[in-house]
């Protein structure tokens, strides 16, 4: 492995925030030792890690993501009363963070850094393996679908299904992912103006494999989907004709809602069924020409994100076909006014 490719920028960045967090996360350990059951210092020590984790994964620093997992996988069951926090498992979360420490030293030098002693590795994973649940927990996401559909989930949205630790991280997920969809959408804008459509793509295309590296980790496979469609039009932008900029924004942000309505269901526990297939096609189609934009020019043009949601059967058109007198008393429906 080599970091050739990897922009000096953001891997400073990297390194300046993973060196504050490892040093944070120690303190805090030590302080753990004599407090072992404080739920706010354990969830403290727990998103440092998974902070640190996730921003190594981003950068594909494999090395640092293998030890920082582990570490973190202990720390989930910890702060759920899982794993009690022994002296022994406190010794092996603290190697840890002197193995991290020790491989962003080496980033710091230039260098890729080596794995983490596979000894400790083992170890981590063995503490937290023994002690995961197993049907149990799945039976307790199942319970805690009813609200999802009591908050008004779109038919055929299925329970989000996920090993017991991934399924514990999905609060943090949500809140990266909403934020990340309204960094985008801030962006967008920008995209259609050559002269700043550079600096917008480059910020997207940061996001969006973040945001795709995100939605695999946590397997859901049409958010991935909607991503890379997402990061591939952003990175045509600059070269869009000026008759296709505002469809293709209206577009583009058509997906960035599909994505935010995923985000809320995955916050009510549940995979929300979505058909983003046609709006994906047709956000390529804009950028790439041909039948795809011929035939888009051949339909109405719609007025904002929901009619492009109903248009590419996202969502469904309202209903037309009331009884002709409930049509009358309620005036035209959505439908027959466009028509």
């Amino acid at each position: 492995m080599s970091l050739e490719g990897t922009d000096p920028a953001i891997l400073g960045d990297f390194l300046t925030e993973s060196n504050e967090l490892i040093e944070k996360l120690e303190e805090d350990l030590v302080k753990l030792e004599h407090a072992a059951e404080d739920p706010e210092l354990i969830n403290s020590v727990f998103r440092a890690m998974h902070t640190v984790k996730g921003s190594a994964s981003f950068l594909a620093l494999t090395p640092v993501v293998s030890v920082a997992h582990v570490a973190e996988d202990v720390l989930n069951l910890a702060r759920r009363g899982e794993v009690d926090v022994t002296e022994d498992v406190m010794t092996r979360l603290l190697e840890a963070v002197d193995v991290l420490r020790g491989q962003l030293d080496e980033l710091g030098a230039g260098e890729m850094p080596g794995d983490g002693p596979a000894e400790l590795v083992a170890a981590l994973a063995a503490i937290a393996g023994g002690e995961k649940p197993a049907a149990a927990d799945a039976g307790g996401a199942d319970a805690a679908d009813p609200a999802g559909d009591a908050a008004g989930g779109a038919d055929g949205d299925r329970p989000l299904t996920l090993s017991s630790a991934k399924m514990d991280l999905v609060e943090f997920m949500v809140v990266d992912l909403r934020d990340q969809i309204g960094e985008i959408e801030q962006l967008a804008p920008a995209l259609l103006d050559p002269a700043t459509a550079g600096d917008a793509q480059g910020e997207i295309a940061v996001k969006t494999k973040e945001l795709e590296l995100t939605a695999d980790f946590f397997e859901l496979d049409v958010l991935v989907a909607d991503v890379k469609t997402l990061g591939a039009a952003a990175a045509a932008a600059a070269d869009l004709l000026e008759d296709r900029r505002a469809a293709f924004g209206l577009r583009f942000n058509a997906l960035l809602e599909v994505m935010r309505r995923r985000a809320a269901g995955l916050d009510e526990g549940v995979v929300r069924e979505l058909h983003s297939d046609t709006l994906r096609e047709r956000l390529a189609g804009i950028v790439a020409g041909g039948s795809l934009w011929d035939e888009l020019q051949r339909e109405s043009t719609p007025a904002d994100v929901e009619a492009v949601l109903r248009q590419d059967g996202v969502t469904e058109e309202p209903a037309a076909a009331e009884p002709a007198d409930s049509a009358k008393s309620a005036g035209p429906t959505p439908a027959a006014a466009a028509a």
